[in-house]
């Protein structure tokens, strides 16, 4: 199934779900196609596709949030500043997979999300993202973002997690100003 018409499904079934209130843990089902993989043979989701789901996974949580019409009454769109992932165990074709998704913290720019995808309890993999909000006058900080959800806002300590994935991120762009 494309990506395109799993987003516009998305985007309508998140329209029914209950709103959150707070940056809670969401979750959506999905099911691993034929078309996700490399090629019949291997069984299993392709490694770039995994990324996609987890758009879509932003997508769902953006949305029941509120989120979504903010972006549309403001001009803002989703920018994507750095994203990892560590995979442990394929998803299996025909298997259904369940992908959650937690904002774990933020800073004065982005968002830093934690993404995990299950298959059958089992965890098979781990992404994390660093996401902002940008419109025609640059980055719409998170705290902006947060006043326009009425959320309050509160300091979120950034975790080991953030900042191992943080430093790892910096090296990278080291070696990427060094070239």
């Amino acid at each position: 199934m494309n990506l395109h018409f799993r987003l516009l499904l998305t985007i309508f079934r998140a329209l029914f779900k209950s709103k959150i209130s707070d940056f809670e843990k969401t979750s959506e089902n999905f099911t691993v196609l034929p078309t996700d993989g490399h090629i019949p043979l291997f069984k299993s989701m392709c490694g770039g596709r995994y990324f996609g789901f987890m758009d879509l996974g932003r997508v769902d949580q953006v949305t029941r949030l509120g989120v979504l019409q903010i972006m549309k009454g403001k001009s803002l769109g989703i920018m994507i500043g750095g994203q990892s992932i560590v995979y442990r165990k394929p998803l299996k074709v025909f298997r259904s997979f369940t992908l959650s998704t937690e904002i774990v913290s933020w800073d004065e720019k982005f968002f830093y999300v934690r993404q995990v995808f299950r298959q059958r309890e089992n965890i098979c993999a781990i992404g994390f993202v660093q996401a902002t909000f940008r419109g025609k006058d640059g980055i719409y900080s998170p705290k902006k973002l947060i006043a326009d959800i009425g959320i309050p806002d509160r300091d979120l300590e950034q975790n080991d997690g953030v900042t191992d994935w943080l430093r790892f991120r910096d090296g990278i762009l080291e070696e990427i100003d060094r070239a």
